[in-house]
């Protein structure tokens, strides 16, 4: 049994794999498409039957007018054969299982676009999964039909053309066939065609060739599909990269883990997501493609503009809730509320939340772009800052860099001044974890000047915080006591609390450090206030 997505080369292997064992076979192959993925309807197990008996000289009037009788009667025919029977496009278990040979002699290889998972758990089947190829593979396979001097002279262009092409069987016969009718056209303009193009599977196809076109073998799983399934499959295609969790689909579809768990299975039995992990699944780049394709033209926009705003949400919510853990004593700015569908995670302990954050590191970063890029400003400048904790502690600092300076655009794309002073002081603790001291003083100057512009006395006694240990590290001990003596009073006039405490302590500590400086001159080692 062989199975994978639309494209992938299932019906070719098998096949060539059949033509390979032609000779095992001597009584003969049958080879039947039973439509089961097809602009009609799959074809019925009785008149794929009939057509086999018919094949094995059966007289159509002796061809008995039940399928189990037909059943009976196929079998009875091949007990004494050694044939091979090659079952292609097959929509699901039972409609094989009346045409599988019921002796040992003979063999069903069956492809389907399904997992079958039938056929293996109750008739023994063994299955072959196909995925997209291997870069080498790829390449292999474009130079094979564009030709192989095309992509010799070309080793760069020939790998960014096999991955625009997601690596599928499919697209890349299609590019290279395209390739082959225009043997003036580099390999290079090809693929900067496809990297370029507005809508790529529209590229991905031979005009006047229904068969060659990626978006409709895309088609074709998609409309098999559940109405549930397929609301998901074009959620899927709204969420930054690659690879999504259960809980963060659940998010995306403002439904409960428990409820999107089975439904990211029916997606994964189709081959429309491949699993990349325990509960994680990835979307395979074009089907991403095609996934947000049926968004844009099946799903409204403010259904659309809601699931990006609950999955930034999630992200925010993960991210403050490990934070709590890693960082306890920094002080909690409030979040957006969030629906029924949210669920705590699971981590309870800084050891897990650290493990989470650095799980999620890259799809942290993606929602960070993504949600600025689809004008959710205060979820893109709040998770930077949520994140403090598990950037400073990293070795990321690039990444850091840029989280907290979109975090700066964001705030003050909304104009909110105390979401910009926030983000700029954890802009300046990252500058300063780069040696950049002087920019990171610039920094915190304007975020304070922007929290005691909105009444934020905490936020200005941290960034006080932190300017007083910049001006320690560029030996600027007068000034570092000044800033410190500020920040305590600010800390002192605060209400009682957990952090307020903890603060006041640090700031004393790091006050009496400045004044020993200033005195001896010598230069020591210091932590961020955050």
């Amino acid at each position: 049994m062989v199975t994978g997505g639309a494209g992938t080369g299932k019906t070719a292997l098998a096949v060539h794999w059949a033509h390979r064992v032609r000779e095992r076979f001597p009584d003969g192959q049958l080879h039947l498409n039973l439509r089961g993925y097809a602009v009609g309807p799959p074809l019925d197990p009785y008149e794929a039957l009939a057509c086999f008996l018919r094949a094995l000289g059966t007289d159509r009037e002796r061809i008995p007018g039940s399928i189990d009788e037909s059943a009976a009667l196929y079998r009875s025919l091949l007990a004494d054969r050694r044939v091979l029977v090659l079952l292609d496009n097959a929509r699901d278990a039972e409609q094989v299982r009346p045409l599988l040979p019921g002796s040992a002699g003979s063999l069903a290889l069956v492809t389907s676009r399904d997992g079958l998972a039938g056929l293996t758990a109750c008739d023994g089947a063994r299955r072959l999964v196909l995925d997209v190829l291997p870069q080498p593979e790829a390449v292999e396979l474009l130079a094979r039909i564009a030709g192989a001097d095309r992509t010799r002279a070309e080793p760069r262009a020939a790998a960014e053309l096999a991955a625009a092409c997601g690596h599928l069987p499919l697209a890349l016969g299609i590019a290279a066939g395209r390739l082959a009718e225009r043997p003036h056209r580099t390999l290079g303009e090809h693929a900067a065609e496809l990297r370029d193009a507005e809508d790529r599977l529209t590229v991905l196809q031979i005009d006047g060739d229904a068969t060659c076109a990626v978006r409709v073998a895309f088609d074709l799983s998609y409309r098999a599909l559940r109405p549930a399934a397929r609301r998901l499959f074009r959620l899927l295609g709204l969420a930054p990269g690659g690879q999504i969790g259960t809980a963060a689909a659940a998010a995306l579809s403002g439904s409960a883990p428990a409820a999107t768990r089975p439904v990211l299975e029916q997606l994964a039995a189709a081959h429309l997501l491949s699993p990349a992990g325990p509960d994680r699944y990835r979307l395979h780049d074009l089907l991403r493609c095609y996934a947000a394709d049926r968004a844009t033209a099946e799903t409204g926009p403010a259904d659309r503009a809601a699931a990006r705003e609950r999955l930034c949400s999630w992200y925010l919510h993960h991210a403050e809730a490990a934070a709590r853990l890693l960082t306890p004593q920094r002080r909690r700015l409030p979040l957006p509320a969030v629906g029924p569908w949210y669920e705590p995670p699971g981590f309870t302990t800084p050891a897990e939340a650290r493990r989470w954050c650095e799980s999620e590191h890259s799809r942290l970063l993606e929602t960070v772009r993504y949600a600025a890029e689809h004008g959710l400003d205060g979820h893109a400048w709040r998770l930077p800052v949520a994140l403090w904790g598990h950037f400073q502690a990293g070795p990321n600092l690039a990444d850091w860099m840029e989280a907290d300076r979109s975090a700066v655009e964001a705030a003050r794309r909304i104009g909110d001044r105390g979401g910009e002073g926030c983000a700029r002081n954890d802009l300046a603790t990252a500058l300063g974890a780069r040696g950049r001291h002087d920019a990171a003083l610039a920094e915190l100057r304007t975020a304070r000047a922007l929290l005691a512009s909105v009444g934020d006395r905490a936020g200005e006694a941290q960034v006080l915080g932190n300017l007083g240990n910049q001006s320690l590290l560029t030996e600027r001990y007068e000034a570092a006591a000044g800033y410190f003596r500020e920040a305590l009073a600010i800390l002192r006039e605060q209400p009682p609390r957990s952090h307020r405490e903890w603060a006041i302590d640090t700031c004393e500590a790091d006050l009496a450090v400045a004044v020993r400086l200033r005195s001896s001159g010598s230069v020591i080692g210091l932590r961020s206030s955050g």
